[in-house]
């Protein structure tokens, strides 16, 4: 009995101090949610208009649950202690009607992504026999990017470009990059642009306001990693596929670091072991597409490497 008792107080004081802190945390959530703190993904997912319910539903969700069970444990460590049964009904009552809520809106949410459309932009490069493609390590960061990076606002003038790894923004995986052979003299880059939306229309708008970088100076392409949305717009899934047409017997110098991006191939199987992330791998395009130069080289080291325990 003693020992039901003593797990009573637990839960109980677990429990008041669970709601004390998802009510501090609903009013501080909401503080940030309806602000601009709170424009990244996942949170960039969700229309405006539906923050404040969905967050209230959230809330509901997890508050009625941590309450029932409080006052059970009150109950359970004081005998004499009643609730009436309309209580629990007007607390089921209101978690079911924050769940309603909470579904219907998701569902709103949901139908957001019921169409794809895709446009294509294609530019010309600069010819040149070989050509080294490298991640873009710069971004460029609006003042209100700049508290992400724990940068001052007061001292913050208008764009900086910041020198990172990072993905911007943690957005997830958007873009991807094919090389392609083609009977061409001038190298071609296509940027496919595809988005989601409840209508073609809509959909078609929303990746024609997605922005992809890439910069060429002389033999050197520079890509972003990530497809770059305007302040204020919503995630519909913008992607960017960029395919990179270029005519045979060209030579490319490939930074370890695309390989996440690269379809087709794999940039490992032309890299000597424990090679860093920034290696340069050399490839040429034959009549029967993308060849690694040294495959000879590395496949025989890799057939000696010393093999791996089986477990």
């Amino acid at each position: 009995m003693i020992f039901i008792k003593f797990i009573g107080a637990i839960i109980i004081l677990t429990g008041v101090i669970g709601l004390f802190v998802l009510g501090v945390g609903l009013i501080t959530f909401l503080g940030y949610w309806n602000g601009n703190q709170l424009n990244t993904f996942p949170f960039n997912v969700v229309n405006p208009g539906y923050k404040s319910v969905l967050t209230l539903s959230a809330f509901t969700l997890v508050f009625i649950p941590i309450t029932a069970l409080v006052i059970f444990a009150i109950r359970v460590l004081f005998a004499h202690f009643e609730v009436s049964k309309t209580l629990y009904f007007g607390m089921l009552i209101i978690w079911l009607a924050g769940l309603g809520i909470g579904i219907y809106h998701v569902s709103k949410i949901g139908s957001e992504f019921n169409e794809e459309a895709k446009f294509s932009v294609k530019s010309n490069l600069k010819p040149s026999k070989s050509f080294y493609l490298k991640l873009n390590p710069f971004q460029f960061l609006a003042k209100e990017d700049s508290m992400d990076y724990n940068i001052d606002p007061n001292d913050f003038k208008g764009r900086i470009i910041l020198n990172s790894r990072r993905g911007e923004f943690n957005l997830p995986r958007n873009v991807s990059f094919k090389i392609e052979k083609a009977d061409i003299k001038t190298p071609v880059l296509i940027q496919e642009f595809s988005a989601k939306g409840p209508d073609f229309q809509t959909a078609l708008e929303n990746a024609q306001r997605a922005k992809h970088r890439y910069i060429q100076t002389d033999s050197l392409l520079l890509f972003d990693g990530n497809t770059h949305l305007q302040k204020g717009e919503l995630w519909r899934d913008q992607n960017v596929d960029l395919i990179l047409r270029i005519p045979t017997n060209t030579t490319l110098f490939i930074e370890g670091t695309l390989n996440r991006y690269l379809e087709d191939y794999s940039l490992w199987d032309c890299q000597p072991q424990n090679a860093k992330s920034d290696f340069l791998s050399e490839w040429i395009m034959t009549s029967n597409g993308l060849k690694c130069k040294n495959d000879s080289l590395y496949s025989q080291k890799r057939n000696t490497a010393e093999p791996l325990e089986q477990f």
